[in-house]
């Protein structure tokens, strides 16, 4: 009976609050009403779910390098592709090129040589005819 309360040290440190009961947290809800969606506070994602974003956003965007990798590897073997291919034709057109120039030339050689017998010709007719003339003049003064 004879206890008397000390008086509080200003320097200590004050106790924490009470925890409310949950019967007071029943009560503030009939009070309230119950949480809508768009009034909840917002949660804080924790580190574990904050990783899992990173590690899958992480994977989304490897894959995406190695679909961009393999499309780019498929382009560059189309492209060797289609480069042999014009290479082989190119080839092929410069040996008709070669064949066509080697006709060619045989060809105008095989002119050549008939424009030489044809001027040879023409000299061959323009004395014949010389001796035409000179045979028709002789037959004139023959009585």
């Amino acid at each position: 009976k004879g206890k008397q309360k000390k008086p509080a040290d200003p320097s200590a440190p004050l106790p924490p609050p009470p925890l409310p009961s949950v019967t007071g947290c029943a009560d503030a809800l009939r009070h309230f009403g119950p949480l809508r969606d768009d009034m909840s506070p917002p949660k804080r994602p924790s580190e574990l779910t904050l990783l899992k974003k990173s590690v899958q956003q992480l994977y989304r965007e490897a894959h995406s390098h190695i679909v961009l990798e393999k499309e780019a590897q498929e382009l560059v073997v189309d492209l060797r592709g289609k480069v042999q291919a014009l290479q082989e034709a190119f080839h092929s057109l410069s040996e008709v090129v070669v064949q066509e120039v080697d006709a060619l030339r045989a060809h105008a050689s095989r002119l050549d040589e008939d424009m030489k017998r044809l001027r040879a010709d023409v000299r061959v007719v323009a004395e014949l005819k010389q001796q035409v003339g000179t045979l028709t003049r002789s037959c004139e003064l023959i009585p």
